[in-house]
């Protein structure tokens, strides 16, 4: 089933990590390495690590993510509190140039102008961008009001779709200028 698409992206909800840190956390997530194999066997193509348990295992542990999913050709992307390369996943599906661009608000702050800023970089350079949000509130059904602000920013700055996860539960959607 899951092979049928021509993308397969999800939030990996935690690094996966070569070791396990100590942490004052209640709840610290990390990922054995021995779930790669499991996720190619899945047929992931891209997983998001801007969420708010990326860092658990501390930096090393989100490098570690990153670099042992590389060589198995599913890519990393998002950096929680952070915009740059890393937050992004590029593909081309069907001669259409497609980027994911990584972003968590949950413990950090958006840099609202500068999330804009790569989505238009990422547009003018032929993408069709969709921002991949890990936000909201846990148990909430309706999407709050700095969500839907932020949707909107960002189809209006050329995203052509916006998603996310993070409350447990599906929120309400709505369709923004088509």
């Amino acid at each position: 089933y899951l092979k049928n698409n021509d993308i397969l992206v999800a939030n990996l909800e935690g690094p996966i990590a070569k070791k396990r840190i100590q942490t004052s956390k209640t709840i610290a997530f990390r990922f054995n390495p021995d779930l790669v194999p499991l996720l190619q066997k899945y047929f992931f193509d891209a997983l998001s690590e801007a969420n708010n348990h990326a860092r658990d295992m501390g930096e090393p542990g989100l490098n570690d993510s990153f670099d042992l999913l590389a060589p198995t050709g599913i890519k990393a992307f998002g950096d929680p509190g952070k915009i740059n390369d890393r937050s992004v996943a590029t593909f081309n599906i069907q001669d259409q140039k497609i980027a994911f661009l990584g972003l968590e608000e949950v413990i950090y702050k958006i840099d609202d102008a500068a999330a804009i800023a790569k989505i238009k970089d990422l547009t003018a350079q032929g993408y069709k961008v969709i921002p991949f949000m890990h936000w909201g509130v846990e148990y909430q059904h309706k999407a709050n009001a700095r969500q839907q602000q932020l949707a909107h920013d960002f189809i209006d700055a050329g995203a052509i779709a916006v998603l996310g996860a993070h409350p447990h539960v599906v929120q309400t959607y709505e369709t923004y200028k088509n």
